[in-house]
């Protein structure tokens, strides 16, 4: 059976990675319960909200370029009918092919700019509409018998037209709840979770051949997996056994940390340097003054500013990417 935990006891070789803050002496214990709670909560924040990657602006252009010749060639000969008398005859139909080529020109030059959300709804209705006009041959509208006068979304919504609309609003529903799920609901279901907590919902585990390594289960809403990943601390550590003073945390997922910095009763405080264990990203934390003569707390906010007698003054950590 077995047993999660994230305590080692003297006997299970805590000394070897780790040592009293005051004394300096092997530590008689580990207990990385509340640090792993506070860490892993950090990784699961950064799966929830991405990351921002630069792309070349020749890129961009390559892919809008791309884009609108695709859709050129899917509206095809029908938008070129060249009219006896030489000129260009383009139907109230074809008009609306070319209203929906510069709409996506726009669009695709600003997408990149969005959130990946808006980027998966803007990518599936290009899909659709795509699929639309393959199946009416370079028309939002298929080519009936019905009346001219029949308004233009009554003749949308026939035929295979229908079934595309409908699997496109079902995407953009599912799209929606899973987002809703991943950055909002899930870390607030553990936003305040406990060290015991932490160990149960992750499966922390020792590595007894490894002193000072943990193995747990990353199960998140991002992986839809079950794999198991580790983390490891070395440094020092207060009497109950928790990091306190200099220390380095390895975690190998991929939102994983390496992180090198000083930390007070289990938790990480500024000053901090560390990195992203997959993509490399780095990022660090300093200790600034902090003085002010505002009448709200520190975690207080309100619309109306408000003067106390005393200037409040303090040091705070302020975290930032460094990455470029």
């Amino acid at each position: 059976m077995t047993v999660y935990s994230a305590h080692l006891t003297e006997d299970q070789g805590p000394g070897l990675i780790a040592w009293d803050s005051e004394t300096g002496e092997p530590a008689k214990c580990l207990d990385l319960g509340l640090t792993a709670a506070h860490m892993l909560m950090r990784s699961t924040l950064r799966r929830a909200n991405g990351r921002y990657k630069r792309k070349a602006h020749k890129y961009q252009i390559l892919g809008v370029a791309v884009t609108v010749f695709v859709f050129m060639s899917l509206i095809g000969a029908g938008i070129t009918i060249i009219s006896p008398q030489g000129g260009l005859a383009i139907s109230v139909g074809q008009w609306s092919g070319l209203a929906v080529i510069a709409a996506v020109f726009i669009l695709l030059l600003f997408v990149i700019k969005l959130s990946l959300t808006i980027q998966w709804y803007f990518y599936s209705l290009v899909l659709a509409v795509a699929i639309l006009l393959i199946l009416n041959k370079g028309q939002l509208s298929p080519q009936t018998d019905a009346d001219p006068s029949t308004p233009l979304l009554s003749r949308i919504f026939t035929g295979p037209n229908l079934a595309v609309i409908v699997t496109l609003i079902v995407v953009h529903f599912v799209t929606l709840v899973a987002t809703l799920v991943r950055r909002t609901l899930y870390p607030r279901l553990i936003k305040d979770i406990t060290s015991e907590g932490a160990v149960k919902w992750w499966w922390i585990r020792p590595i007894l051949i490894q002193p000072g390594t943990f193995q747990y289960t990353l199960y998140d809403p991002f992986t839809f997996s079950l794999k198991s990943r580790t983390f490891s601390y070395t440094g020092s550590v207060n009497s109950l056994g928790q990091p306190h003073g200099q220390g380095m945390w390895c975690d190998d997922a991929e939102d994983g940390e390496v992180t090198v910095g000083f930390w007070k009763d289990g938790v990480l405080e500024a000053p901090f340097r560390g990195r992203e264990f997959g993509s490399g990203d780095s990022f660090c934390a300093i200790r600034v003054g902090v003085a002010s003569c505002s009448g709200l707390e520190a975690d207080e906010y309100g619309f109306w500013p408000r003067v106390r007698e005393e200037v409040v003054y303090g040091v705070g950590g302020a975290e930032c990417s460094v990455s470029g």
